[in-house]
Formats: structure tokens, C-alpha cells, sequence
């Protein structure tokens, strides 16, 4: 069976509750692209933003969800 989705020799992440991307900046300095993350707080997701570019997801759950 082939890989379902490549995204070539480098290493990536998903940085989840990312707040401003303190381990994104440790990922990136140690060769790892992260392609995606998230945060709960909608204002640590607009500081991502300023610092990085890109927009962070903000996830909305109820606790009570989370098993």
C-alpha cells in the first residue's frame, strides 16, 4: 500500500493549543514544518497570527466532551 498524502522528506507537526507558538519556533529551528495548528484562546490565536503570518484555529468545545 502507497502513502495516502506526502509531504516529502521533511518532518512535520500539528501544533495543537499552540497559544503564540513558542514550540513552533523550537520545531522550525530544528528543521520541522508545522502544518497546522490550534488554540482555545481566541487572543493567543490573534497573537499567532501577528507572529507567524498564519492563522492558528481557535477550537470551541465543552469540557464535558472531552473523555
Amino acid at each position: 500500500m502507497g502513502k495516502v498524502i506526502s509531504f516529502g522528506n521533511k518532518l512535520t507537526a500539528l501544533e495543537f493549543f499552540s497559544g503564540i507558538g513558542l514550540a513552533r519556533t523550537g520545531l522550525e529551528q530544528a528543521g520541522v514544518n508545522t502544518i497546522w495548528t490550534n488554540d482555545f484562546d481566541s487572543t493567543k490565536c490573534a497573537m499567532y497570527q501577528q507572529q507567524w503570518g498564519v492563522p492558528s484555529s481557535i477550537m470551541r468545545t465543552s469540557i464535558k466532551l472531552i473523555p
